[in-house]
């Protein structure tokens, strides 16, 4: 499990970018400690992290690199370096002092607590440069006194740094004093203004900056445990009882963080945006921060990106409702906008939305049908319906009439003080009357309000269904901006990036019935499968190659609480169970392993460890002894019920470890 490293102040810089000079592609300057005044291993030690130097107590002086890395493409000819006296508090506990003294001689440098540019490192930044000029000098007076916050910096005065090779390059040497009675810790930054700290590339070409990374100084107390021998790395140190906790809790899909009160955080990825792999704990991030996908973290640790429906069109029509009986005359299909009639001659509501219009607002609107559309693609029309409930024809929600629902509790126009809503024919359609028809409204008083996301209702269509009618159909708005529009306050279109059609079909032929038991329908069940000319059909599909006569019979229901019938007690026909035998357990129980997941169910009469038995190579699960699964055939399982919202990510990991 990887440990992550907390690092605050992290400034993003803006880049400046030039014809000729490109930006940096992750310039960072950090602060690195380098020693203390005690003794190593026995005053102080260097912590897990780069960045960290662990005291035993306070009292001592503590010096610190300035290294700078990722500054390419560019070469730099200049920099500064100045110390945030704003970070220096130990809150109650002291204050560090910034040391004054200037680095004379490069043994300075090893020995003494000073500061200064070392121009001798073989890692000098502008080491290849034919001549430099540094300095160091107090710019900023701390708000709790003296010496200040001091700065250090160099220039070329002919050449420049040389290429970026991905190395750290020395820069300044800083040196604090940490007060005796300091516990607790700081991070030691450095300022993060481009008046005081920065990078320059040949001509004054600045050079942006991405990160500032702080050195942290850490204070474990005298007479505690809390020595380099017990605080190694991988482990958290209280630093007032010197306890140790392992960071790591073993568990691959939790960032682990030391917190600064000795305390270890586990976060699970999830919350943190990203998908894991529960097996070797990499991750990856879930939003692809494009608007119309919907991104989901498979248990795999895999993430897909699947499309959102009607997301890219403006205007959506989406069928709600029919007038037979649901579920025996007609079913709500698969996408939002689909409809599946059972049989002709029944009465069909559709609904216009609109979407996406933002950052523009609505005041006036209308959408208007096209008659092209209203045909099946075998035979039989949709008519429209000329009854208006606007102006109390009908009733909307009762009876099937056109009109502008003001009620609705989306309407685009609820925020206005008042709307004149209306439905009129505009154009007679070229196969007949009564024509096609539009609706729309006007806000008197007010507009739509901002965009906040979602569909907002525009109006209610309804359609007449030839008895006849057969195949599929598609009805669509013609989006002719005369005859379907939006409109603005100061009456300026809306654009309108296409619309999402109300689809449906009558089918042209269902079985009833079981192969080998054909008359078997008695109170009616849909069949497990439909053997016809062409071949073997499942539930609920269209058997190709048999017409409308020869179906059997299209209201057979597979609801049963006959026990003869329902066998398995499911509540399912046996003639329509496809699992007809189900495990019934309550929850996902593999073995003597138990998930808590519930054992829902997935298609009809089949539940999830129904599934997960056709990756048991023998008889079925048992519910109390060990079996062996196919742990590839499992999670191929798990992706599906997750990607279809039958279970939830967290509950798909709690099954893969029963088989892992």
């Amino acid at each position: 499990m990887r440990r992550i490293q907390f690092v605050p102040g992290i400034a993003v810089s803006v880049c400046l970018l030039f014809a000729s000079v490109p930006c940096a592609s992750a310039a960072t300057i950090a602060v690195v400690p380098v020693r203390a005044g005690g003794v190593e291993e026995v005053d102080w030690f260097l912590g897990a992290a780069d960045n960290e130097i662990v005291l035993l107590h306070g009292g001592q002086d503590v010096m610190f690199d300035v290294m700078i890395s990722g500054y390419g493409p560019e070469e730099v000819a200049a920099y500064q370096a100045t110390l945030d006296c704003g970070t220096f508090s130990f809150g109650t506990f002291g204050t560090l002092a910034a040391i004054s003294d200037s680095c004379a001689t490069a043994g300075d440098f090893q020995t003494g607590f000073c500061l200064g540019v070392d121009v001798s490192r073989p890692n000098f930044l502008l080491a290849g440069t034919s001549e430099v000029i540094d300095a160091c000098q107090s710019v900023v007076a701390c708000p709790n006194g003296e010496p200040g916050a001091f700065a250090c910096g160099a220039i070329a005065i002919f050449g420049a740094s040389g290429p970026d090779d991905g190395s750290e390059y020395y820069a300044a040497t800083f040196s604090v004093h940490v007060p005796s009675a300091a516990e607790g810790s700081v991070d030691l930054g450095l300022l993060q203004d481009t008046n005081f700290t920065f990078m320059q590339a040949p001509f004054s070409v600045p050079i942006p900056v991405d990160q500032f990374v702080p050195g942290t100084v850490k204070i474990c107390p005298l007479g505690d445990d809390c020595t380099p021998s017990n605080c190694p790395a991988g482990f958290c140190c209280d630093p007032i009882t010197g306890v140790e906790v392992e960071v790591d809790d073993g568990v691959p899909c939790t960032q682990d963080e030391c917190q600064d009160d000795g305390t270890v955080s586990h976060t699970d990825y999830l919350d943190l945006g990203y998908c894991c792999n529960p097996l070797d704990g990499s991750i990856e991030l879930i939003d692809d921060d494009r608007p119309c996908t919907k991104d989901v973290c498979l248990p795999d640790g895999t993430v897909v990106h699947e499309d959102i429906e009607f997301c890219e069109e403006t205007l959506v029509l989406i069928p709600t409702r029919a007038s037979g009986e649901e579920g025996v005359d007609w079913i709500a299909g698969p996408g939002g906008n689909e409809i599946t009639l059972l049989q002709g001659g029944q009465q069909l509501e559709v609904k216009v939305y609109a979407q996406g219009f933002g950052p523009d607002q609505v005041t006036a609107y209308q959408v208007t049908l096209d008659c092209a559309s209203f045909d099946f693609s075998i035979q039989g029309s949709l008519v429209p319906i000329d009854t208006d409930c606007t102006v109390g024809e009908g009733e909307f929600g009762v009876d099937f009439c056109l009109g502008v629902d003001e009620s609705e509790p989306t309407y685009i126009l609820a925020e206005a003080a008042s709307t004149l809503p209306a439905c009129d024919v505009t154009t007679a359609c070229t196969n007949g009357e009564p024509g096609r028809f539009a609706c729309g409204a006007v806000a008197i008083d007010g507009d739509s309000g901002p965009d906040n996301g979602g569909l907002y209702y525009l109006a209610t269509l309804a359609f007449d269904i030839d008895e006849d009618a057969l195949g599929a159909f598609s009805l669509q708005l013609d989006l002719d901006p005369n005859l379907t529009f939006l409109k603005t306050p100061m009456a300026e279109d809306v654009p309108i990036e296409g619309s999402a059609g109300a689809n449906g079909s009558i089918p042209t032929g269902r079985c009833c019935g079981i192969a080998s038991e054909p008359l078997l329908c008695g109170d009616g069940y849909l069949i497990a499968e439909c053997i016809g000319a062409g071949g073997v059909w499942s539930i609920g599909e269209v058997c190709a190659g048999v017409s409308g006569d020869e179906s059997i019979d299209l209201a057979c229901p597979c609801s049963s609480e006959d026990p003869d019938v329902d066998i398995d007690g499911d509540g399912i026909a046996l003639y329509c169970d496809a699992c007809p035998d189900s495990l019934s357990s309550a929850t996902v129980r593999i073995g003597t392993c138990e998930t808590d997941v519930q054992n829902v169910f997935v298609v009809a009469g089949c539940n999830l460890l129904d599934e997960l038995s056709a990756c048991v190579p023998g008889p079925q699960l048992s519910y109390n002894q060990e079996v062996a699964l196919d742990i590839d055939c499992v999670t191929a399982l798990v992706d599906t019920w997750v990607s279809e919202g039958l279970v939830g990510e967290r509950e798909g990991v709690r099954i893969i470890r029963c088989v892992e």
